[in-house]
């Protein structure tokens, strides 16, 4: 069976969030997404980030009764930062012979040489990067044609590339909602309603933890 992972702050978790799990869920034939939400995100500030528990809860209540989306507090079992290759060295072991496809938006995959040990993630995981009407894959060809110039190709699909003969880079086009962690901050803040933009029992659970809430 096939694991999708999609890391994050989800801070908080939002509809946006669920609709991409199961895009990657349904259309690249996984076994199953977990959400695993960051302790200490490493490339963004703390201030205003939820308690790590209360973003476990909510997206526990956010998957529940939703077949092949599930949530990990892995990382939040580390008193550290949470780097992305230290993840997926644990999941490798906690999931032999199953195989991972590690699933981010184009932005954040550009990102990629700026992460910790970020040549080690081509050992550890294939990717899903997710993107809008094709317009990225040009950009993702030219990151992997600058870093991997003998070791990468194109499908004979266009769908995707292949690095070192075994890791695959798969491009996932799907519909963007345009909702945001900010957005939703920025709208509670303010006094507005969440509703429609968050998972039903997840604003519920923002309001009867509202001494924790910092923005």
């Amino acid at each position: 069976m096939s694991i999708g992972i999609l890391g994050g702050s989800f801070n908080p978790v939002h509809n946006g969030h669920l609709r991409l799990a199961l895009e990657a869920l349904e259309e690249m034939g996984l076994g199953r997404v977990d959400f695993v939400p960051a302790l200490y995100p490493p490339h963004k500030s703390s201030d205003f980030l939820l308690p790590f528990d209360l973003r476990y809860r909510m997206l526990r209540q956010a998957v529940s009764g939703v077949p092949g989306l599930e949530v990990s507090d892995l990382e939040g079992k580390r008193n550290a930062p949470s780097y992305t290759v230290d993840t997926l060295q644990e999941y490798r072991s906690l999931e032999p012979g199953r195989k991972i496809f590690f699933i981010l938006g184009c932005n954040d995959f550009l990102t990629l040489p700026h992460w910790q040990n970020w040549l080690k993630l081509f050992d550890l995981t294939n990717f899903i990067v997710v993107g809008r009407l094709g317009l990225e894959k040009e950009q993702i060809q030219e990151l992997l044609q600058d870093n991997f110039p003998e070791e990468f190709c194109r499908d004979n699909n266009g769908t995707g590339w292949t690095v070192f003969d075994a890791t695959r880079i798969l491009y996932l086009e799907i519909p963007r909602l345009e909702i945001s962690s900010t957005l939703v901050r920025s709208k509670w803040s303010r006094g507005r309603s969440l509703k429609y933009l968050l998972p039903e029992g997840v604003e519920s659970l923002l309001y009867e933890n509202r001494e924790e809430i910092a923005w």
